[in-house]
């Protein structure tokens, strides 16, 4: 236990304050969001973890008014470090979490206000200027509710009056045209050798 304390360096804490308006249409209209992350007692790579959280997932949907603000903060603790899926775990939690009120409170279904704010499926720059290639957020979404029967079984509930017990949904990326923290990794690569 103690090596593991002195040696590993666990997933950035981050308190996320977020901020979003919504058209009566579902269509996003602004995101603000402020992230205190905890450095720990030194640095490793919590400053660009928590920055990532600031803007990965824009990619993810299309965002045209934003302001992010973050802060790495140094704490008596452990150092915090990359830990699957670097900044995206907090970040992606805080925004499904919002979009999901929001589509209570739109009357909208999950899915549908998702696939609203879906990219284009092809052929897109992102709000901070990244080039997407491909989308396929919106077959997916589609797929994911077609297999699961999730909004099948949230009508049946609120029809039956039952709890409703372990149905979610949530969408994730991660790099996607992204690729300013280690420029030469792009998501994906192979290697061909003729010899």
């Amino acid at each position: 236990m103690l090596e593991d304390m002195i040696a590993g360096n666990p997933r950035v804490p981050m308190h996320i304050h977020l901020k979003m308006g919504f058209m009566r249409s579902g269509k996003f209209a602004a995101k603000e969001v402020m992230i205190v992350a905890s450095n720990g007692g030194r640095t490793v790579f919590s400053p660009p973890i928590m920055s990532t959280a600031c803007y990965r997932v824009d990619t993810l949907y299309f965002f045209e008014n934003l302001r992010a603000r973050g802060y790495a903060v140094d704490t008596n603790t452990v150092p915090t470090g990359a830990f699957r899926g670097f900044g995206n775990a907090q970040m992606t939690f805080a925004l499904e979490t919002m979009i999901d009120g929001a589509s209570l409170r739109l009357g909208i279904d999950p899915i549908e206000l998702r696939k609203r704010n879906a990219p284009p499926s092809s052929g897109w720059t992102s709000v901070h200027g990244w080039e997407v290639g491909t989308s396929g957020l919106v077959e997916c979404l589609e797929e994911t509710g077609s297999m699961s029967g999730i909004l099948t079984r949230r009508t049946l509930c609120a029809q039956t009056g039952t709890k409703r017990r372990g149905m979610g949904l949530a969408a994730c990326n991660h790099v996607s045209g992204n690729k300013a923290f280690f420029p030469p990794f792009d998501g994906s690569a192979s290697i061909f050798r003729i010899g």
